[in-house]
Parts: structure tokens; C-alpha cells; sequence
């Protein structure tokens, strides 16, 4: 008796297995892949998901082996630090940390970065870091100064921009930069200059005593007085000091 009902359990147990809907397979997410130069946010998120906290970014550093950042950094600055550093770990060997001389120097070799023997690891990342900020701002997609970082488009890009075209990569990609910085820099200036003439309650200084200014200013103010043959006002003759 015992025998058939742990017979019958059995067979019940299976006709409830055969009658039970398949399961179905999650499809596995998509795979994010952003570019190496994308801006920093697209960059974190895409390995740390989004909105990370500064927490995360800073313990993402420590396991990259970048320097530690420094306990009142921002939420800002640790994201442009961990980006900078993400980069650099694209451009060195494959398991490496940034803390690895040997590999931060072979980094360095195949981009022709010159260094020096007794540079530490955070000299040798600091410019790795830097000849990739370079990289990144020449090509960057949302104003790329050069279609590439091939020889012949940073020479094409130096002459369209009349600078010298001669000279490597590392010449050009540096003459590219340093150009649009500055490019950039007089375009804030004239900025900020247009914003103080135009905005309301301002005025301009005035030019030195005796200059075109002055003269107009003293033009506008003066008083004024009818001739007697009732022609039009004039403005009272200015003193002239000889």
C-alpha cells in the first residue's frame, strides 16, 4: 500500500511538471559601448550606470590604481579625473593598473611620448592623461578640429587653419591644440567685453583725458546758446590749451 501511494505521487508529481508552461529566457541587455572621446558623463555611465555617486567614482579610481583623490574633491572633479583615467586604461596593457610603471611607459612609447627613466607612475599617468586630452579634443565629434589622428588629416587641419603643417604627429596634434585654446580664450574675452557695453547700469570707461571720447562726452554736455540773429543753437566753444 505504502509502495502505490509513493507511486502515485511520483506520477502526479511529473503530469504537474509536463503541464507546467515553459519557462521563458530573459533576453540578455544590450551591450552600451560608448567612444573613447564621448564626454565624461556618457563615458561613467556606461561602466557605472547613472547618476553614480561621488562614493562610487571614487572607489573606481582606487581599483583602476589612479592616484587618491583628494578628500574634498567634488562630484565634478572626481568625474573628470575617473574619465581621464578610464582612458588611459584603454591605452595600456590589457589587466594592467595605473599604478604600473612598466606599462604606463610602454603607453607612452606607442603614442612617441617622450618621458623620462626616474618619472614616477603619477608623473608618467599625468601625461599619458594629458597626450589623450589632446587626442580627444583635436577629433572631438562635436567639433572635430581634424578628421583623424592620422598624419595626413592633422596636416590638412594645420593648413586650413594657416599654421605650419610640417613636422610628426606629436608636433601637430600639440600646434592644433594650443591653437584652438587660444582661439577659445579670445572668444570668451570678446564675450565677456560685449556683455559689460551692452548690460543695462553699465558704462564704458572712458578713454584717457584729451581722447575722441572725452571730446564727444564734453560735445553732448555743453550748454548751449542762440546767436543774436536767432540762428540755431551752438554749443559754447571749448577751451583749447595751447
Amino acid at each position: 500500500m505504502r509502495t502505490e501511494w509513493i507511486a502515485l505521487l511520483l506520477s502526479a508529481s511529473a503530469y504537474a511538471a509536463s503541464t507546467t508552461a515553459p519557462a521563458t529566457l530573459t533576453p540578455p541587455a544590450a551591450h552600451h559601448t560608448v567612444a573613447l572621446c564621448a564626454p565624461d558623463e556618457e563615458l561613467i555611465e556606461a561602466h557605472l550606470g547613472a547618476n553614480a555617486t561621488a562614493r562610487s567614482l571614487r572607489q573606481r579610481l582606487v581599483r583602476l590604481g589612479a592616484p587618491a583623490a583628494k578628500l574634498d574633491a567634488t562630484r565634478a572633479v572626481l568625474a573628470r579625473d575617473l574619465a581621464a583615467a578610464m582612458r588611459a586604461m584603454a591605452s595600456i596593457t590589457h589587466g594592467s593598473k595605473l599604478d604600473n610603471v612598466t606599462a604606463l611607459r610602454v603607453g607612452l612609447e606607442l603614442k612617441g611620448e617622450p618621458f623620462a627613466e626616474a618619472d614616477s607612475a603619477a608623473a608618467l599617468l599625468e601625461r599619458l592623461e594629458q597626450r589623450l586630452e589632446k587626442e580627444c579634443f583635436v577629433v572631438n565629434p562635436r567639433r572635430p578640429l581634424s578628421m583623424s589622428l592620422a598624419l595626413e588629416d592633422l596636416q590638412s587641419a594645420a593648413a586650413e587653419r594657416m599654421l605650419t603643417s610640417s613636422g610628426n604627429r606629436l608636433e601637430l596634434l600639440d600646434r592644433l591644440y594650443h591653437f584652438q585654446i587660444a582661439c577659445d580664450r579670445m572668444v570668451r574675452a570678446a564675450c565677456r567685453s560685449t556683455h559689460t557695453r551692452t548690460t543695462p547700469g553699465r558704462r564704458a570707461p572712458l578713454s584717457p583725458a584729451g581722447g575722441a571720447d572725452s571730446l564727444s562726452l564734453s560735445l553732448r554736455t555743453a550748454p548751449k546758446i542762440k546767436s543774436p540773429s536767432s540762428s540755431p543753437a551752438l554749443p559754447l566753444p571749448l577751451p583749447i590749451s595751447l
